[in-house]
């Protein structure tokens, strides 16, 4: 490594540093740390499962949606690309976790309605069971009732937010509101 890119880089490291002790940055970077280490945690304990956090969301919102959607459509609820929407349902497909049906005979995949399967709601249930019987409790445990509701009130507000936000970076693509 070149001596001036060493020195960028130091200079970028104390910067980061500094600007870690400011509030609105340290709670920013504390949301995306504690979403990582819970994200890390729930996948170590539903490690027995075969499929990932974005295929069990899609099952999630197939439930909640009566079982059925195009891609297009999942893809608004999951907050996610119709691409990568797309490899996530081929890889539940695969599973047998959902199915592909055609309204038409068009070969495009956003437009066939995906529908889970018997083993797709199976999923569900064993994943939803832990999920409240366990996980929650477990993630939240030290939390009084009050700071639950508090810690939901401002995610919550965060999230709408940053969900305005969003909306004047793409009004071509528009998501389902949380």
């Amino acid at each position: 490594m070149d001596t001036q890119l060493k020195k960028k880089i130091m200079a970028l490291a104390q910067e980061s540093r500094e600007k870690t002790l400011e509030p609105t940055v340290r709670a920013y970077k504390a949301i995306f740390t504690t979403f990582d280490i819970i994200d890390n945690y729930i996948r170590l304990s539903l490690q027995d499962e075969e499929i990932s956090r974005a295929g069990r969301s899609i099952l999630h919102i197939l439930i909640g949606n009566g079982g059925s959607l195009t891609a297009t459509e999942i893809s608004k609820y999951a907050w996610r690309s119709k691409y990568a929407t797309i490899r996530v349902i081929d890889t539940l497909e695969r599973g047998g976790y959902v199915t592909r049906k055609s309204p038409d005979t068009s070969s495009d995949r956003r437009k066939k309605t995906i529908t889970i399967t018997q083993k797709g709601v199976e999923l569900f249930e064993k994943t939803f069971k832990i999920t409240i019987e366990t996980l929650c409790p477990q993630i939240l445990e030290g939390l009084t009732e009050n700071e639950i509701t508090e810690c939901y009130r401002i995610l919550e507000h965060i999230g709408n937010h940053a969900f305005e936000l969003m909306k004047s970076y793409d009004n071509s693509f528009t998501y389902k509101k949380p």
